[in-house]
Parts: structure tokens; sequence; C-alpha cells
């Protein structure tokens, strides 16, 4: 049976010009922040998006979100493509992806209540009354763990932990199918990351919820995700199903990547795999595979063409010359 595809991006870019102030505005250059990107998330899944800081993880996630427009590109929801809605159809779509971000002190008005904060998505649309709205908070309060009492409280008499857990019931406030987590532990205390993080997967068995995952942290990410996407550079290098990609990874970054981290990894990545240099500035990417000046495998195909993402095995791809 053929799981439903939720989501689709197809060759989607988000260019930022760099100009250079004086008497006449001077674009000086171009950020590929994202440079054609593919990928599906069926539903009910979970696709983890990792990559260093400054990969284009979260400018892709704003992309979903309609808070960036593409440079050029699409993204379908349930087949229908985003860039073009307005009205009605632009509040069911925001209504139904939703987003939990990764400080939890921020991303709280503290000036509202938690009743408020949960009321607010789902007043919006204008389609839940007072008492359907109170309802469901009652419910949601009750499956991330706290009291309906606590509905009165303000987000400062909270813990960070706390804090997430009332993130992720506002997101599920108006019956979401897609949320975008964008690092959702990682500002949290070690000690209660694996709770917020079963929490997530529990809600997602409730809510049959599909996941995109933004992540740096591959220990997360393995722990949360069906499919894996690795980034760089505004590329995504590698997508395959999680274990796959944790036991055989095939592209030198993934290698890198989860040989320097500390999870377990398969005996093929004994010897540990590394990376030279910094990675380039966005402003100046290399000509060919991007990857090649820090890369330990380049050879010279390397230097002068872009390596095509390709399916080498079922359900993995790459791009890389090596295959």
């Amino acid at each position: 049976m053929t799981t439903e595809t939720l989501l689709e991006v197809r060759s989607l870019k988000k260019y930022f010009p760099v100009t250079k102030s004086s008497l006449f505005t001077k674009e000086t250059g171009t950020v590929k922040a994202v440079d054609g990107v593919d990928f599906t998330i069926k539903k009910g899944e979970t696709l983890g998006l990792v990559g260093e800081s400054g990969c284009g993880k979260t400018t892709l996630a704003n992309l979903i979100l309609l808070l960036e427009h593409p440079t050029a590109g699409n993204i379908r929801f349930k087949s229908r493509e985003i860039s073009g809605l307005q009205g009605k159809e632009l509040w069911e779509y925001k209504a139904k992806v939703q987003a939990v971000f990764q400080d939890p002190y921020s991303s709280l008005n503290p000036r509202m209540k938690v009743r408020n904060l949960l009321m607010e998505p789902m007043a919006a649309g204008g389609i839940w009354s007072k008492a359907q709205q109170m309802e469901r908070i009652g419910r949601l309060l009750d499956l991330i763990g706290l009291q309906e009492r606590d509905a009165g409280l303000f987000p400062h008499e909270f813990s960070g932990g706390q804090r997430q857990r009332i993130a992720i019931a506002r997101a599920l406030g108006p019956d979401p199918e897609l949320i975008v987590l964008d690092e959702p532990v990682s500002a949290l205390d070690v000690s209660i990351r694996s709770q917020i993080m079963n929490l997530l997967k529990r809600l997602q068995r409730t809510f049959n919820l599909t996941y995109l995952l933004i992540a740096h942290d591959l220990g997360v990410v393995k722990h949360m995700s069906d499919w894996v996407a690795v980034m760089y550079l505004g590329k995504i290098v590698e997508l395959a199903k999680s274990d796959c990609l944790y036991s055989s990874p095939l592209h030198p970054y993934t290698r890198a990547l989860i040989a320097s981290a500390t999870i377990a990894i398969s005996d093929r990545l004994q010897k540990e795999e590394t990376l030279t240099g910094e990675i380039p500035s966005p402003l100046a990417i290399p000509q060919g595979c991007r990857l090649h000046t820090r890369c330990p495998q380049t050879f010279d195909l390397c230097l002068k063409e872009a390596p095509e993402f390709k399916e080498k095995e079922p359900d993995h791809w790459v791009a890389c010359h090596n295959y």
C-alpha cells in the first residue's frame, strides 16, 4: 500500500542579493542559501534535515512556512502548489502546516496566558467555537503532561522543558498535518531532551502527524527520523532511509559527520573520516563539487563538474562523483 505524499519540493531555490550601501545601492553578490533542492515527505513520516550551520536548513524551513518566497522552484502540499495561495486557501495551508522553534523562551508571548497562547492559532480561522477551543485546550494540556489549571499561568512560570511542551501544544491547536521542528530540543537540558523527543513521537502516532525535523545533532535525527537528508552549501548531497544512511553512508560529507558524532556507527566507519579546512562562504561557492576544497577523496572531475543527485541504491540518493 502506497503512503500518500504530503509535501513535495522540486528544484527549490532561494537567493539573497548582497548589496553595498552607497549613494546608489549596488548589488555585489548573491547568497545561494537554497540552490536546487528536491525531496518528498509522505504522510505520517519524519524527514530529518542535517548539516552544518549556514547550509540552508532554516531558509528551507522558512520557505515551506511561507516566511520567505522562493526565487525558483515548486513546493506542493497535498499536490497543490502553495506559492499562489490566497484568502481562505492560504489560511487553511497555514493551519495545516505549523512549526515548533528552537528557543522556548522567545517563541511564546510572555504577556499571554497559556490559555490564550493555545487559543490564538485556533481562533485565527474562525471555524472553532469558543467551547470547541476550550475543550481542545484541555485535551492538549493533558497530552503534553500539564494540568488544565496551568492554562491560567504565564510562560515565565514554567521551566524550559514545560515551555517547549506548551509550544508543541500550540502547534497542535489548529489540527495540523505537517509540523516543522526547527532544532526543537537543542536549547533544552540534556536530561529532558529525550522526554520531549518521546513526546513528539507519541503525538505523531496519536494524530498521524508528519514532521520535517531540522537539527544538527545526528543522535536526535537518528532517534526521530524515518528518512534523513544531508545538506551542504544549499544542496542536498545525500538522502536515504535513516537506518541505511547511518549504517552505510555514501557521501564523504555524510561519512565525516557521522564519524565525528557521538553515536553508534557502522563497523565500516571504524576509521575516522575527516574533512580539512572550513566551510566555504556561500558568497564564493567552489566550482564543481562544492565539497572538493575539504574532501579527502577529491579527484580532477570534482574540481570541474558538479555531481548529479542520483539514486545509487534503492531509496538511497547521493551526489558524488565517486559513485
